[in-house]
Formats: C-alpha cells, structure tokens, sequence
C-alpha cells in the first residue's frame, strides 16, 4: 500500500466525550463536523467544541486504521493523557511517521 498524509484528530464535544477519527483534509472534515454533516452522526448531537489533538501522519491506511482503533479503545482518562501529552502516540506507534501535532485548537461552531 502507498503511505500519504493523514490527520488522526481527538475532538472535544459539547458534551465533554472525545470523538476520534482520521481524514486527509482535517480543515473540511472538522466543517463537517461542525456543520452537522450526515456523514457526522455522533457529532450532529455532540457538535465538536475544539481540536483537541492533532497528528499528522505519513502512512500507509492500514497503519491509519490501527492507530485510530487504538485510540478509539482508550478509556476517556487515557484518551485525556494523550491530548495532553500527544508525543506519547509516537511510542505506541514507533513505525509511524508523525510530520505535525497541532493541540487545543478552538473552532467556533460552524452552526
């Protein structure tokens, strides 16, 4: 498979759960989260408050996958670890190549 870039994202929501998940084009897929996409079930009802971590990844999609899946699965507590110390997901992942980490970013709601 080819590596490319991929955003792997921890949104925070109105009501205070993390939503993860991975696009190529983090700035159009956060507009559709905010604006409620059809494609955005959980965060229709939950609209994303801020980014609350950000990495860029260069990677093939399987390692995409695995990486979300891995955070998806963390308990809340954990997934709080990681936006605070979001370099700890390069030593979970030694393989891939993380090029950028963008945190906390505040987004006001697209709605």
């Amino acid at each position: 498979m080819e590596a490319k870039s991929y955003y792997i994202y921890i949104l925070e929501c109105t009501n205070g759960a993390f939503y993860t998940g991975y696009t190529t084009d983090i700035e159009r897929r956060y507009r559709e989260h905010q604006q409620g996409s059809a494609k955005c079930k959980y965060t229709r009802s939950f609209p994303p408050v801020k980014i609350s971590a950000c990495w860029k990844v260069h990677a093939d999609i399987s390692a995409i996958l695995k990486v979300e899946h891995y955070i998806k699965a963390l308990p809340r507590d954990d997934k709080k670890l990681l936006v605070e110390r979001p370099n700890d997901l390069q030593k979970e992942f030694i393989g891939i190549n993380i090029d950028e980490i963008i945190q906390n970013k505040e987004c006001k709601n697209g709605r």
